[in-house]
């Protein structure tokens, strides 16, 4: 019962998706070109969310910001001395802004800290006396100061603070508003990362930096993207002019010569994602399931996400004319290694075989082919995959790249 009405959501879900996706000109024309194996669209989009976006890895908050820098940028190696002045001449740029505006998010956290605090040193007293000795270099006051609420739950407190991460993780552009309230300088210092941030996505896309810049271009002129925050410096002269704009500039328009010496000034840009292309990436399987279920849709391709055998969970099982087909998404961190995607690969398989099994078993009906999916390109990999997959007939290991020629192959033919 418990998995049919998951079930159901996650459908429902779906076809909420699915409408909004085909009710926006530039969502269709965005997964038309996530699916063309020829753009560079996919191999930046296709990435797992925290290859792709800056944040807390360790707990999973990643933000949704995109970053353009311009060539006299990459060419500027920012110091320390540089990183002072540009500080010092933004702080006098900012507006006094109140701490009234701190999120209700910072004032419940640190409360919620004080209290596992004041938990563990319940616990451990000698732990407490130290630090109040240290704290207060005196005679330290009666601990009963210290004691704590009566109807004080750690657990509670616990999961309080987790649901905290799970709504900053859900909307952390919220909490960025916010911070740039409390801690003005914030977008400064992810200027100053932006150049890493770019060579990152790079590295792990495999594209170029014109290739990169061309792509914030087009996703900028479809609306996917706004402007945040955008500055301009020049370094070449004596004492460096710095100008900063909060309006929403096209990289196309980016370019500005420095009043004092007129050579062309670095920009660095920081742009937010379209708060609906954030949600589909930061889902499960990120944009390859909504890509694949996109896909299907659009051929005229029967399906049904997610696929429950008992509690095994099969991403996409269709019905084709070719019998049942089964496709499996799979998202990994960028770049993988010849001993990560064979171990990958050989696990990945295993499980796909015991899904066909089960699902072959129960419905008595059988699967006629199957797909596993990666989110990146296995060209360099394929005698691994032809090793690996020589005794298994109707499984295929597919990349993004073949995505769009899979799912057309298992369409209904016209006529």
């Amino acid at each position: 019962m418990r998995e049919d009405i998951g079930k159901r959501m996650e459908m429902a879900n779906l076809d909420r998706i699915l409408l909004e996706i085909n009710r926006r000109t530039e969502l269709i024309y965005f997964f038309e070109e996530l699916v063309n194996p020829e753009s560079v669209l996919p191999k930046i989009f296709f990435l797992h969310r925290q290859d792709l976006l800056p944040g807390l890895e360790q707990m999973d908050i990643m933000i949704p910001l995109i970053f353009w820098v311009n060539d006299e940028f990459r060419e500027t190696k920012l110091t320390g001395v540089d990183t002072l002045s540009i500080a010092k001449k933004l702080s006098n740029l900012e507006t006094t802004k109140s701490w009234d505006t701190t999120s209700e998010f910072l004032s419940s956290l640190q409360e919620y800290f004080r209290r596992l605090v004041s938990s563990l040193l319940k616990k451990n007293p000698k732990l407490r006396e130290q630090l109040v000795e240290a704290m207060l270099g005196k005679e330290k006051p009666e601990l009963e100061q210290y004691k704590l609420p009566n109807d004080f739950d750690p657990k509670e407190v616990e999961s309080k603070i987790k649901m905290l991460f799970s709504q900053v993780r859900k909307n952390p552009l919220r909490y960025l508003d916010t911070l740039t309230h409390i801690w003005p300088d914030i977008y400064l210092y992810l200027h100053v990362e932006a150049l890493g941030f770019v060579e990152e996505l790079q590295k792990k896309a495999k594209i170029d930096f014109n290739s990169y810049k061309a792509l914030v271009s087009q996703i900028f002129a479809l609306g996917l993207v706004r402007g945040s925050d955008t500055l301009f410096w020049c370094n070449k002269c004596s004492e460096p002019i710095v100008l900063r704009s909060g309006s929403s500039l096209s990289p196309k328009s980016l370019s500005l010569s420095c009043m004092k010496c007129g050579k062309e000034m670095a920009i660095s840009s920081i742009y937010q994602l379209d708060s609906f292309l954030w949600e589909l990436i930061s889902s499960k399987d990120g944009l390859m399931r909504v890509a694949v279920a996109w896909l299907l849709t659009r051929r005229k391709i029967s399906y049904e996400t997610p696929f429950f055998v008992k509690e095994t969970e099969l991403d996409f099982v269709c019905t084709t004319q070719k019998g049942k087909v089964l496709l499996e998404c799979k998202m990994y961190r960028s770049p993988p290694t010849d001993r990560s995607v064979r171990q990958k690969l050989i696990a990945d398989l295993n499980q796909m075989r015991k899904h066909i099994d089960r699902f072959e078993k129960n419905f008595k009906e059988k699967i006629q082919e199957s797909y596993l999916i990666y989110n990146f390109v296995l060209r360099d990999y394929q005698n691994l995959i032809d090793e690996e997959t020589k005794n298994l007939e109707s499984s295929r290991v597919i990349d993004f790249t073949q995505l769009d020629e899979i799912i057309t192959s298992l369409a209904p033919k016209e006529g």
